[in-house]
C-alpha cells in the first residue's frame, strides 16, 4: 500500500533547457520571435499589440473589449459569416481578447493551412468591416452579459475592490467598463480606437511550430506589409496611484448566503525577476499547502480553498487575496488571515522554502509542453521585458535564494496595518458579529457610504 502522508522524494535535479529562438523583424517594425518546432503539423501564432483597455477614455470605458469582440465579424472581401466559414473550413482555431495592458490575437492552424489563415488574419487586422448592424448586435450581447455577471457577489466584489485598491488609476477599472460607460460607446469610437492603437509600432509577434524563421518572415511580410500607423493621437492614461487608505471595509449584498472576501496591499514594483517574492507567496497563499490554506481549509474548514498572487503589471504590482465563506464565519476568516500575515512575517521555515523551490523547479517543464504554452511564455517574456534568456539559468537563480532573503522580504511587507481588508454579504445578518474596529460601508464603485 502507498503511504500518502509524506509527499514522495525527489532525487536528482531536474534537467531543461528552453528552446532555441529566433528573433527578426518585418520592414514595418514588427519584432518576430519564433521557435521551430517540427515534431507536430501546427503552428501557434500570437499577435500582441500593447494598448490595452487603461487606453479606453474615462467615459468610454469598454471600448477595447468591444472592439475586439467587433473586428472579426467581417473583413477585406468576406462578410462575417464568410469569415467564419473560412476559418472554421481551416480547422483554424482563432481567438481574439484584450486585458488591461495588451490586445491579443491567438491562431493555431495545421501547418499546411497556415499561409492561408496567416492571410485571413491579416485582413482582420488591416481592413475590418465595422458596420453599424455588427456593432448593434455586439454591443447588445456585451451590455447583456455585463447585466448578467453584475449578478454575481464574486463580479461585484472583484470590481468594487479594485476600485479600492487602485483608486481613479485606469487599473481600477473592469475591462468590461459598466453600464453607462458601454451605453455612450458609438461605432465611430471603435473606429478611432481602431485608428489610434492598432498599429505595428506597438505590435510584436510569437510563434512556435512547424515553419523555419526565413519563411516564416517571408509569410508576415507578405501580408502585413500594408499594415501602417495612422495615429496622431497623444492620449496618456491616468497610472498615477490613488489607493484607498488601509482598513476594513464592507459592501452589502442583500440576500447573499455567503461572503466574498478579498485582501490586498500595494508593493514595491515586483516582477519574475524577484524570485523571494515568488517563493514567498507559494508558502503563504499561492499553492494548496500553502499557509493560507492550511489555516482556513484544513484547520478550521471555512473554506474551499483561499489563496494569494501578484499582482503582476508594468507600471504597478500588488499583493492580492482572496476567499469566500459562509456569512458566520466572516470575520473570523479577517482574523485568521491577519494570523497568518503576522506568523509568516516573523517565522518561516527552511523546510517551507525547499518545498517552494522544488514546487518551481518540478513544474517548469510542464509550461512547455504544448506549443501553445509555450508561446505564452515566450510572448510573457518579451511583453514584460524580462529578457528571452530568462530561463536560461532559472534553477540556478531559484537555489540560491536564501531563507533571509524569503524572511527578510515577509517581514517588509507582512504588516496588516498596510493592508486593505474588504468583504461582502447581506448586512441585514451580517453585523451580529464584528471586528472590535471601525468598518467603512462602500457602494459597488468603491465610494465610502459611512462608517459602520
Amino acid at each position: 500500500m502507498i503511504n500518502r502522508t509524506t509527499a514522495p522524494r525527489v532525487n536528482g535535479e531536474l534537467g531543461f533547457k528552453f528552446p532555441e529562438l529566433k528573433t527578426t523583424s518585418t520592414s514595418n517594425g514588427i519584432k518576430i520571435i519564433s521557435s521551430f518546432k517540427p515534431s507536430a503539423p501546427l503552428i501557434n501564432f500570437r499577435l500582441t499589440i500593447r494598448k490595452g483597455s487603461i487606453y479606453d477614455l474615462p467615459e468610454l470605458n469598454g471600448t477595447s473589449l468591444l472592439t475586439t469582440r467587433m473586428i472579426d465579424e467581417g473583413a477585406g472581401k468576406y462578410d462575417s459569416l464568410e469569415l467564419n466559414q473560412e476559418i472554421s473550413y481551416l480547422g483554424t482555431h482563432l481567438s481574439i481578447n484584450c486585458d488591461n495592458e495588451n490586445i491579443y490575437f491567438s491562431l493555431t492552424s495545421l501547418s499546411e493551412y497556415f499561409e492561408q489563415s496567416l492571410y485571413l488574419l491579416s485582413e482582420i487586422i488591416k481592413n475590418p468591416h465595422f458596420t453599424q448592424d455588427d456593432f448593434d448586435r455586439e454591443k447588445d450581447t456585451l451590455l447583456n452579459s455585463l447585466k448578467l455577471v453584475q449578478a454575481y457577489p464574486d463580479f461585484i466584489a472583484e470590481d468594487s475592490f479594485k476600485k479600492l485598491m487602485f483608486g481613479n488609476n485606469n487599473y481600477g477599472i473592469d475591462i468590461f467598463g459598466d453600464l453607462t460607460t458601454l451605453s455612450n460607446i458609438t461605432l465611430q469610437d471603435i473606429k478611432d480606437l481602431y485608428k489610434n492603437y492598432y498599429s505595428p509600432t506597438d505590435a510584436i509577434i510569437t510563434v512556435v511550430g512547424n515553419i523555419e524563421s526565413k519563411l516564416l518572415l517571408d509569410s508576415i511580410e507578405k501580408h502585413f506589409v500594408g499594415w501602417i500607423n495612422n495615429s496622431l493621437n497623444s492620449f496618456q492614461p491616468n497610472l498615477e496611484l490613488t489607493p484607498t487608505l488601509p482598513g476594513t471595509y464592507f459592501l452589502n449584498f442583500p440576500g447573499s448566503v455567503q461572503s466574498e472576501i478579498r485582501v490586498g496591499l500595494l508593493t514595491p514594483q515586483i516582477d519574475l525577476n524577484n524570485y523571494p517574492a515568488i517563493l514567498l507567496n507559494i508558502i503563504f497563499g499561492g499553492d494548496i499547502s500553502s499557509r493560507l490554506n492550511q489555516v482556513l481549509r484544513e484547520k478550521e474548514g471555512i473554506t474551499y480553498g483561499a489563496y494569494s498572487y501578484f499582482e503582476i503589471m508594468q507600471n504597478i504590482s500588488a499583493l492580492l487575496i482572496s476567499t469566500s465563506v459562509d456569512l458566520i464565519n466572516s470575520f473570523k476568516a479577517i482574523n485568521l488571515i491577519k494570523q497568518v500575515i503576522d506568523d509568516i512575517r516573523k517565522n518561516i521555515t527552511e523546510e517551507e522554502l525547499s518545498y517552494a523551490k522544488s514546487k518551481l523547479i518540478n513544474k517548469l517543464p510542464l509550461r512547455f509542453e504544448s506549443i501553445l504554452n509555450l508561446n505564452s511564455s515566450i510572448n510573457h517574456l518579451e511583453i514584460m521585458g524580462l529578457g528571452l534568456d530568462y530561463y536560461d539559468n532559472y534553477t540556478a537563480k531559484i537555489n540560491s535564494v536564501s531563507l533571509n532573503d524569503v524572511q527578510n522580504l515577509a517581514s517588509e511587507l507582512f504588516v496588516k496595518e498596510n493592508f486593505i481588508f474588504f468583504l461582502t454579504g447581506d448586512k441585514e445578518k451580517f453585523f451580529e458579529i464584528n471586528l472590535n474596529e471601525e468598518i467603512f460601508e462602500v457602494d459597488s464603485s468603491g465610494g465610502i457610504i459611512n462608517s459602520l
